[in-house]
Order: C-alpha cells, then structure tokens, then sequence
C-alpha cells in the first residue's frame, strides 16, 4: 500500500495532476489580453526588423565591387 501511495504521488507530481499552492497564479497574466496580443505583434515586428536588417547586410556585402587590386 505504501509503494502504491509513493508511486501514486511521484506519478501525480509528474503529470501535475493536483498541484500544491498557488500554481494558477504563476502561469496567468495579470495583463488584459489586449495589452499581451499588443506585446505579441511588437515582438513579431521586432523580429521581421531584424530579419530584413540581416538580409539587407547580407545582400550589400553581396553587392560590393571586387577590387581588381588584390
């Protein structure tokens, strides 16, 4: 009986399944969904400016003239 208690609880601290404490408060926002999905489409827009930025290096390093010198 003890091993199927251990077991029972090792298995339920895996899954989660009835946590202990405050879970739900450390997983949910207290920022309105407006503001978040805001938050969201800023960073989505920050990571397209840094895509096109490298993109744009990448085609003026592309783009430069050979030096017949060297």
């Amino acid at each position: 009986m003890r091993y199927k208690r251990r077991a029972l609880r090792a298995v339920g601290s895996v899954l989660d399944i009835a946590p202990r404490g405050h879970y739900h408060r450390r997983f949910v926002s207290s920022e309105s969904d407006l503001s978040r999905l805001a938050g969201d489409w800023v960073a989505v827009g920050n990571d397209l400016n840094d895509a096109i930025e490298k993109y744009n290096d990448q085609f003026r390093a592309e783009q430069r003239p050979v030096d017949a010198t060297q």
